[in-house]
C-alpha cells in the first residue's frame, strides 16, 4: 500500500517538462521552453553538397559536403547529431574548437552532444559554463542560451539541489532583460516545481525507509 501511494505521488509531481528540456538542450536551438522565441545567433550555416570544389581522383572517396571551416565543422556536428550520431557530433564540434577555441557555441553544442553520451553530464555542464564564461554577460544570447541548458543538465541529471542553483542564476542573468522576460517565468515555474519535489521527498522518507526494509 505504502509502496503504491509513494509512486503515485511521486509520478504526479515529477518534473513537468522533461520532454521539452530534452529538446530545449538539442542542437540547433531555435526556440526557448514551451514555445517561447528567444532570439538566438543563426546555429545552422547554409551548405550546399558543392560548397566544396575539390577534383576527385577514380575511386577515391567523394569529398564533404561541409567545407572545411568552422562553420562547416559544426554543420557537420549538427548533421551528426540530428542523425543521433552524438560520437560523431562531438569529434565534428571537437574540431570546430581546435579552429577558435574562443566561440562561446563551440562549447554549447560539446556540451550538447556530451550530455547525450553516457555519464557525460558533468562534462556537460563544464563545456557549457566554459561557453557561458567566454559569451560574458555582455553576449546576452549565448549567455542565455548556456545559463538555461545548464540547468536543464542539472535537472535531466536529477540533481535538484544544482538545478536550483542553475535556475537561480539564470533567473538573476534574464530578469533585467526585457527579451527574456516569458523565459524568466518559465524558469520560476520550475523552481517551484523543484521545491515541490524537494519537500514531497522530506515528507515521505519514512515511507521510503519502510519500503527499503520490505514493508507493505
Amino acid at each position: 500500500m505504502y509502496r503504491w501511494a509513494l509512486t503515485v505521488v511521486l509520478v504526479a509531481l515529477l518534473p513537468a517538462s522533461v520532454g521539452a528540456q530534452e529538446e530545449a538542450a538539442a542542437p540547433p536551438v531555435e526556440s526557448g521552453a514551451s514555445g517561447v522565441a528567444v532570439e538566438l545567433p543563426e546555429a545552422r550555416p547554409e551548405t550546399t553538397p558543392d560548397a566544396v570544389e575539390i577534383p576527385v581522383r577514380e575511386g577515391a572517396t567523394a569529398p564533404s559536403p561541409y567545407p572545411p571551416t568552422l562553420e562547416g565543422k559544426l554543420a557537420m556536428g549538427h548533421a551528426r547529431y540530428t542523425a543521433s550520431d552524438y560520437a560523431g557530433a562531438l569529434e565534428a564540434y571537437e574540431a570546430a574548437k581546435g579552429m577558435d577555441a574562443a566561440r562561446p557555441e563551440v562549447y554549447y553544442f560539446i556540451g550538447c552532444a556530451k550530455s547525450r553520451i553516457d555519464e557525460g553530464y558533468d562534462e556537460a555542464v563544464a563545456s557549457m559554463r566554459t561557453a557561458a564564461t567566454i559569451a560574458g554577460v555582455e553576449n546576452e544570447p549565448w549567455h542565455l542560451r548556456a545559463l538555461y541548458a545548464i540547468a536543464v543538465l542539472q535537472e535531466r541529471r536529477g540533481d535538484w539541489k544544482a538545478a536550483k542553483k542553475a535556475w537561480n542564476e539564470f533567473v538573476g542573468y534574464a530578469q533585467p532583460r526585457a527579451s527574456a522576460a516569458k523565459l524568466v517565468g518559465y524558469a520560476e515555474e520550475r523552481l517551484s516545481a523543484l521545491d515541490s519535489w524537494e519537500k514531497l521527498e522530506q515528507e515521505y522518507a519514512s515511507v521510503r525507509e519502510i519500503i527499503s526494509k520490505g514493508g507493505s
